[in-house]
């Protein structure tokens, strides 16, 4: 995995923390973990988990990374 990758990684997993555990909206969980828009942040999300941030705060649970 490269450094990109990882830290990528490491943002969407902390962001998925975030969705579960808090009331912070998408917008604020995308600037705490990096990313430089909420469009980038749910995109890199999807990409990753498979579904969007919001279906994935619905869900309650979570697919693993």
């Amino acid at each position: 995995m490269s450094p990109h990758q990882y830290l990528l990684h490491m943002r969407i997993q902390h962001a998925c923390e975030l969705l579960r555990q808090s009331d912070w909206t998408q917008e604020e969980i995308a600037a705490y973990c990096g990313f430089s828009s909420v469009h980038h942040f749910s995109k890199m999300f999807k990409s990753r988990m498979g579904l969007s941030p919001g279906k994935y705060r619905r869900q309650g649970s979570s697919p693993h990374l």
